[in-house]
């Protein structure tokens, strides 16, 4: 194992190798300024200077992506690109790229649709902090837990480079690609329009559907709508807050308050049989 180890560092543990790994990271990074500049308006400025609960989550929503852009997101380019390079021979670009792309697409649905599961939620539930009564932007894109990051954007991409194995020239655009598109569906409508997409493609109208709406709608992200085919992200759970434990309404249990004994007895034996 040393020896391997060794053997990879003396490899690929050059600067040139090592400023490669952060390529993609300073792109999604000038990106996201650009995104951020599209939608800023004097508006968000208001809010942003007026709420202070909002402006400590857009501050911690830039140290969350400045520490995946400069940890988290270079490490994991890092090991994708040594696979490819490792693995030896690559498929041709008709077959890699759209392999890369649908398994990211799968991978990622399945994924979000795992966290929204309530045992699970805990690992996606700070993403979903952004929603409609604090902000969605571009920069709460990559606002994730490191296991969310991990989980739903890392695997599936390095998953569809080691099976499709692309060139290692085509693996930054592949990756550029999802990490832009992600940014897109994460800014307003007002913003940019979507609405020119055709169905098969997921759209900043659908992700914030899901961010603002409905939580058991679209989870499919960032480019292909895979919800119909996989069977997700179509209301699957019973109710809108299925993915938080919460609990009985103010409403609920005054009516249980006001109804009488024997009322309540009448329930709970009905409910037992």
């Amino acid at each position: 194992m040393k020896v391997v180890l060794n053997d990879l560092l003396t490899k690929y543990g050059t600067p040139d190798f090592i400023f490669s790994c952060f390529t993609l990271s300073l792109f999604t990074t000038f990106s996201l300024i650009a995104f951020e500049w599209l939608c800023w308006d004097k508006k968000w400025t208001e809010k942003l200077t007026k709420t202070p609960n909002i402006r400590k989550m857009y501050l911690q929503a830039a140290w969350t992506n400045l520490f995946h852009y400069a940890v988290i997101g270079p490490l994991s380019y890092a090991f994708a690109v040594i696979m490819a390079l490792e693995l030896g021979d690559s498929y041709p670009d008709y077959i890699s790229v759209p392999g890369v792309l649908m398994t990211q697409a799968v991978g990622y649905a399945m994924a979000h649709n795992f966290m929204h599961i309530p045992s699970n939620y805990w690992m996606h539930k700070f993403h979903h902090s952004y929603n409609e009564k604090t902000f969605v932007r571009p920069i709460a894109a990559n606002s994730t837990t490191i296991a969310e990051f991990l989980v739903a954007y890392a695997v599936p991409i390095v998953t569809g480079i080691i099976v499709f194995r692309p060139r290692v020239e085509v693996v930054f655009y592949i990756v550029a690609s999802i990490s832009f598109t992600n940014l897109c569906i994460h800014t307003p409508m007002d913003s940019l329009n979507m609405k020119w997409a055709p169905d098969w493609m997921v759209t900043n109208v659908k992700h914030f559907s899901h961010h603002e709406k409905d939580l058991r709608m679209h989870y499919s992200a960032p480019i292909f709508d895979l919800d119909y085919l996989l069977g997700i992200g179509m209301k699957r759970f019973s109710s809108k807050t299925s993915t938080e434990k919460s609990a009985p309404t103010k409403a609920a249990e005054a009516t249980e308050g006001s109804s009488s004994p024997a009322t309540r007895s009448t329930r709970r034996t009905k409910a037992a049989k």
